[in-house]
């Protein structure tokens, strides 16, 4: 790992060296992480909504000529589905176990076996943690999440002992992972957000000038992170000296300001007749 550059830092001239990379490309293939990445963390998952000023800017991302455009998310498919409204768009939920793409929907098959066996670990977890005010179980069907944002700072610890050992004596095949105030219980299995994106990826043509750019803030984004490093754009929100990022932006607001340039670079491309066109 190496410490990632500020993306607008202009001792290193990383955006003008990104810009022309994404001037001079057949096609781009924009990702990204949603909570966190699109819109700020908030205490309640389902109160992180895209502002209109968001909406629009996906909504321009995916008319754009030779621009493919993903969300790649922890978050349920029907989650993810009910805040994102945009059309031509496509998404990697429960970190790469669910994708739709093109209109066609995919689903891990060993991560498809296991929905009945969480299902019932997700019972057993709710009782389990019942003695844990402002913590909460979600069952995502291929995944399992414990959040934790809203619990007093001292039963954190204990949560976490208590999911471990309820897990593990449950199934120890399954494995947690750790994301921000989150556990998440999946099956151990190889399979993350990084195979989720190289997997949309090969599923197009192969272009010898496409360029992918992935933008996230979360541990569970490292992979993605790590799949695209020898071959994209990768960018992190929040600055993180263990991170296999390549660059940072400081926020959500720079993560706007990102997309809205890359907007204006494609659009810069298109045929005047274009330019007169409605978003």
């Amino acid at each position: 790992m190496k410490n990632p550059v500020y993306l607008f830092s202009r001792r290193h001239d990383a955006w003008d060296t990104i810009a022309r990379k994404l001037r001079s490309a057949s096609r781009i293939a924009i990702f990204l992480d949603y909570d966190g990445t699109l819109t700020p963390i908030r205490r309640t998952p389902s109160d992180a909504f895209l502002t209109p000023e968001a909406q629009d800017i996906l909504q321009q991302l995916a008319q754009l000529p030779s621009v493919q455009l993903a969300i790649i998310t922890g978050r349920s498919m029907e989650d993810i589905r009910k805040l994102v409204d945009v059309k031509k768009i496509d998404i990697a939920a429960n970190h790469g176990f669910h994708i739709y793409k093109n209109g066609t929907e995919w689903i891990h098959p060993q991560a498809a076996s296991l929905t009945r066996v969480l299902s019932r670990l997700c019972l057993i977890l709710q009782n389990a943690l019942a003695g844990f005010p402002g913590a909460f179980v979600e069952n995502k069907q291929f995944t399992i999440s414990i959040h934790y944002r809203n619990l007093a700072p001292r039963y954190v610890r204990p949560l976490k002992s208590v999911v471990t050992k309820t897990v593990h004596s449950f199934d120890p095949t399954l494995r947690i992972t750790r994301g921000k105030k989150v556990l998440e219980v999946r099956p151990q299995i190889s399979w993350g957000k990084g195979n989720a994106v190289l997997k949309m990826l090969h599923t197009n043509k192969p272009q010898r000038r496409r360029v992918s750019v992935f933008i996230g803030d979360d541990t569970t984004d490292e992979d993605v992170f790590r799949a695209l490093r020898p071959m994209g754009i990768t960018v992190r929100v929040g600055k993180s000296t263990s991170t296999n990022a390549q660059y940072y932006v400081k926020n959500v607001e720079a993560v706007m300001t990102v997309l809205r340039s890359i907007i204006s670079l494609r659009r810069d491309l298109l045929p005047r007749r274009r330019l007169s066109a409605k978003p």
